[in-house]
Formats: structure tokens, sequence, C-alpha cells
């Protein structure tokens, strides 16, 4: 009797998680593996962004295409404590909708700036000659792996990793839509404090690059959510430490 209850509980919790997060990362990453397997995937290579300015507002479709399919399941957890919380309301999938619609806004203007500094950078630095040192991913990679043992990003984990905590302190159910556009905005600055640095990894190797983007996604996921997980943050930033070194005199 019991188990059968909980079932019957669980199902809608399933619904909306496929609804919400599993189907549309799905849909992202079969797109994203399309990009990159297509003609079009050039356009999303870092070293072809320079010869490709009429097609920015295609590289930002891509960026906002590669949230979806690596942010968004690291919202999950977060995604869960809320809509528990807005249960008893009617409106409780158009709440959930609008905190992922305040993250995606937070992310979709990161990578807009992201864009527009790579293009200028392009514009300022001529490519470097074949077998020269790319300072610019240097800079990228030291920068992403020093960013690892800071203050910031020690405080951007621990309150991403304490969704409940989080929800209580910005969620008040007043202005409700309000208030819920404003918790998947406060959330995106958050992560967007626990992941930058990696996502500019990830745009310097090119967001036509499918493996890089799973394996990129598999850590920051694990990195973002996993309390335990602290000694991986160390990790990455020794490894791209390495990789900077690697770059600069390998």
């Amino acid at each position: 009797m019991t188990s059968a209850f909980q079932q019957q509980r669980g199902a809608p919790q399933r619904r909306w998680l496929i609804a919400f997060v599993v189907l549309p990362a799905a849909i992202a990453w079969a797109l994203l593996y399309w990009i990159g397997s297509s003609p079009s995937g050039r356009f999303f290579r870092h070293d072809d962004l320079a010869n490709s300015q009429a097609v920015l507002p295609l590289v930002l479709v891509g960026w906002v295409v590669m949230i979806a399919a690596m942010m968004l399941p690291t919202t999950a957890p977060l995604l869960a404590v809320f809509r528990k919380v807005v249960s008893s309301r009617p409106e409780q999938h158009r709440l959930v909708g609008l905190v992922i619609a305040g993250y995606g806004v937070v992310w979709t203007m990161v990578g807009s700036f992201a864009i527009l500094l790579d293009d200028v950078l392009h514009a300022i630095f001529s490519p470097p000659a074949p077998g020269d040192v790319s300072w610019l991913m240097v800079t990228v990679l030291a920068g992403a792996g020093i960013y690892q043992f800071t203050p910031l990003k020690k405080r951007c984990l621990t309150s991403c990793r304490s969704p409940f905590v989080f929800v209580s302190r910005h969620w008040h159910g007043g202005n409700a839509n309000w208030e819920a556009f404003l918790l998947g905005v406060a959330h995106g600055w958050y992560c967007v404090g626990c992941c930058w640095t990696l996502m500019m990894v990830m745009f310097a190797l090119g967001m036509g690059n499918f493996g890089w983007m799973v394996a990129i996604a598999a850590v920051m996921a694990v990195e973002k959510n996993v309390a335990k997980a602290a000694w991986l943050g160390h990790l990455i930033g020794v490894v791209l430490l390495g990789s900077a070194v690697w770059v600069a005199f390998g």
C-alpha cells in the first residue's frame, strides 16, 4: 500500500523532470552532435570564428543550445526543491518554467558578451602562425586554473550545492511569477560564478567539439552538485594550469 502510494507520488515528479530537464537537454545534445558532424560545425570552432563574423548570431544560437545541453541538467536539484515548494500552486509548471527562463537569460547574456569579446580579440590579435604559441589560449587555460582555487569559486559552489537554502532565501511567494524569474536569474549568476571559466575553455576549444562538451559537462555537473567532490575542483585547477604550461612550452 505504502509502496503504491509512493509510486503514485513519484510519477508526477518523474514527468516534470522529463518535461523540463531531460527532454530539452536530450534534444540539445542531439542538436550539438548534428552541428558538430555537419558542415555548419566549422562556424562553432574557435579557430574559424575570425572568418565567420557574418554568422555571429548563429554562434549565439549554438551557445544557447550548448547551455541547454550542458548546464540545464545541473539545475535539476534546485528545480526539484523549487517544484516541491510550489507543488500546491495551480501554476506550478509555469513557475518552474520561469525559473529556467531566468537562468537561461543570464547564460545568454554571458554568451553574448563572450562572443563579442572574442570578436574584438580576433580583430586586435592576429591568429598565431602554424607552430607558434597561442598565448590567448594559454591565458584562458591559466586563468581558468587559477580561478578554481579562489574564494569566489568556493562561495558560488557552496550556494549551488545547497538548493533548499537557496530557494528559501530567494522565494517568498509574493509576486510569484516575478520571484520565480528572479530566482532563476540569481541561480544563473551563481552558476556562472561556478562554471564561467570552464565554459570559456569550452568556448576556446570550440562549441562544435562534441567530445570536449560531454567531458566538461560531466565535470561541471559533479563539481557543482556533489559537496564531497571538493577535491575535483582542485584537480581541475591543476590540470588546467598544467595544460597552460604544456601549450606554452610543450
